[in-house]
């Protein structure tokens, strides 16, 4: 099988059509393929729009914000450059393609490419500008509108002691399960649980807990003070009341 790959001819129009033929010739004689007609339809730009952040999100100093670009091209597979761009400023720079996909150019493919941009403390107070433009494989070229993502400062963790409940009684020498709700709005790091202002255990990961051995043949009924305190990845710390 002989193969020939071409690129279409520009075009002015929105759609034409071309006829495609073989000539073979060997040892002397020629021999002619059958005439196809082939469809061919105009170039169009590219489509590019946000998946994420969407509009209302509110990003925080110390984290990241996670971007993500739908890009449609009816050339898409042959190679696009997308670009980041914060407060006109081209943040980062991704190129896609996908040799995998045998692109007619009558239909739209689409893909999703990924950004991640660090908030810091100059970030503080701005509404962050952001903007994705595409450049296809023919060098057409499209952007989003403005996307403003508001930056705002770390908050402290909150947390508090799920179990046991104010109130309920154990028997000694029975393990009792501490148990704590934490949240952050960057990520919580660990949650630290004391007794009696005695620190005995600690937990990295949901859902916080953990299992205090308490005394065994205690002749008095006693009282327990438990409380638990949360920080977050800035240092940030809360304590349960």
């Amino acid at each position: 099988v002989w193969r020939l790959v071409v690129n279409a001819p520009s075009i002015s129009t929105d759609e034409t059509s071309r006829s495609i033929g073989a000539q073979i010739s060997g040892n002397g004689a020629t021999d002619y393929a059958p005439t196809k007609l082939i469809r061919i339809v105009k170039n169009k730009p590219p489509l590019v729009d946000f998946i994420s952040p969407v509009a209302g999100q509110v990003a925080t100093v110390g984290g990241e914000l996670d971007i993500a670009v739908e890009i449609k091209d009816d050339s898409l597979s042959l190679g696009s450059k997308v670009e980041l761009i914060i407060d006109d400023e081209v943040i980062d720079t991704k190129e896609y393609s996908d040799s995998s996909v045998n692109s007619t150019g009558l239909s739209f493919q689409s893909a999703i490419v990924r950004f991640k941009y660090a908030i810091t403390d100059e970030d503080l107070g701005s509404s962050l500008r952001l903007r994705a433009k595409v450049t296809d494989f023919h060098q057409e070229i499209n952007q989003t509108e403005i996307l403003r993502v508001p930056v705002k400062s770390d908050q402290k963790p909150t947390v508090a002691i799920s179990n046991p409940t104010q109130g309920a009684s154990f028997v000694s020498g029975l393990p009792i399960q501490l148990r704590a709700n934490a949240i952050d709005d960057l990520d919580i790091e660990r949650v630290d649980f004391y007794v009696n202002s005695i620190l005995v255990g600690s937990d990295k990961t949901i859902p916080y807990a953990f299992i205090y051995e308490t005394q065994e043949n205690i002749k008095i009924e006693q009282s327990l003070s438990i409380y638990a305190i949360a920080f977050d990845s800035a240092k940030q710390s809360a304590t349960t009341s």
